[in-house]
Formats: structure tokens, C-alpha cells, sequence
């Protein structure tokens, strides 16, 4: 079993219990951290034996779709610029695929593109739009 922990930021509090769950997991344990840090927070961290990666750029919105404490999909949205973003990441789990899940992600991700005035262009547009 693989286990993945998503989270916002590294917290000195939860850092022994990341280490004792990767040993116990065989090392099939991954955090993944939205950010390195907050700017009211000045924590100092010790080097760990877990596995973790930061996501690199906070201009990414990650979202994921749950149903029974189970993960079902997820998807991101980054923003290219303060009027432009795309869809990053869309993934459904294989069980939870042909169920409308991806649709629900999908009107997700428009959704909150449309809350923060974002217009979702592709890669092809968003070319045309910076030679333009």
C-alpha cells in the first residue's frame, strides 16, 4: 500500500509521526506540501528520513475529490498570469473512473476559475496570447 499525505505547510509538531509512518509503511510513504512555509511562520526544520516534495510553484491550486475517506481524483489549477490559468493534473482512480468523477472535477476547477475571475485557456491559446 502506497500512502500519500497532503498538506499545506512542514510543521515541527507532526514531524515524528511522518518519520515513525514512513518505517512503518516501508517506506510507501510520500508528504506532499503545498508550500515551504507561511509568512507568520518562522519554523525551523530538522532534516527527516520521510520522503516529501514541495509543490514548487504557489501559483497552483490543488484540488481532490473524496468519498468515504476515500481519495477518487484530483485535479489543479495554475494560474499563467493574473487573467489566465489552465487545468493541471486531472486523475481519477482507476475504480472511480466512467462514474461522472471527472466531470465533477472538471466543473470544480471551472468553478473556482470563475470565483477568481481566471479565464482557462490551453496551451495552444495561451501561445497565441503571449506572441499576440
Amino acid at each position: 500500500m502506497k500512502t500519500v499525505y497532503l498538506t499545506n505547510i512542514p510543521a515541527p509538531y507532526r514531524e515524528d509521526c511522518h518519520d515513525i509512518l514512513y518505517k512503518n509503511l516501508n517506506r510507501n510513504y510520500l508528504v506532499i506540501y503545498c508550500s515551504k512555509t507561511e509568512p507568520d511562520r518562522k519554523w525551523k526544520l530538522e532534516k527527516r528520513t520521510y520522503r516529501k516534495i514541495f509543490l514548487k510553484d504557489s501559483s497552483i491550486k490543488f484540488f481532490s475529490l473524496w468519498a468515504d475517506n476515500k481519495l477518487m481524483g484530483c485535479g489543479a489549477l495554475k494560474f499563467l498570469d493574473k487573467e489566465h490559468g489552465e487545468f493541471k493534473s486531472i486523475r481519477i482512480v482507476d475504480k472511480h473512473r466512467n462514474k461522472g468523477n471527472g466531470a465533477k472535477i472538471v466543473n470544480h476547477l471551472i468553478n473556482k476559475a470563475k470565483e477568481l475571475n481566471i479565464k482557462i485557456v490551453l496551451e495552444k491559446e495561451w501561445n497565441e496570447i503571449l506572441d499576440g
